[in-house]
């Protein structure tokens, strides 16, 4: 099979180089890192946001197991 165009899209999901990570301007829309030093930056904060909201939703599931009520029927 040929090149087959996807409605002009391509370049949008053109991708940074790196498969671990995706990039690209459809990615980083706002142009953010750069350079490595502050995409490096960039990776590690959102991971440990990542990390903090994953906690945040364990609390919410242990505060249901424990209370038998769902997280909104508690401030009621």
């Amino acid at each position: 099979m040929g090149k087959q165009p996807f409605l002009g899209l391509e370049g949008l999901f053109e991708g940074s180089g790196d498969p671990a990570y995706p990039g690209g301007p459809f990615f980083n829309f706002a142009g953010f890192g750069q350079d490595a030093d502050s995409l490096q930056t960039l990776k590690t904060q959102e991971l440990k946001n990542g990390r903090l909201a994953m906690l945040a939703f364990f609390g919410f599931g242990s505060q249901a197991v424990i209370t038998h009520q769902g997280h909104g029927r508690t401030f009621q």
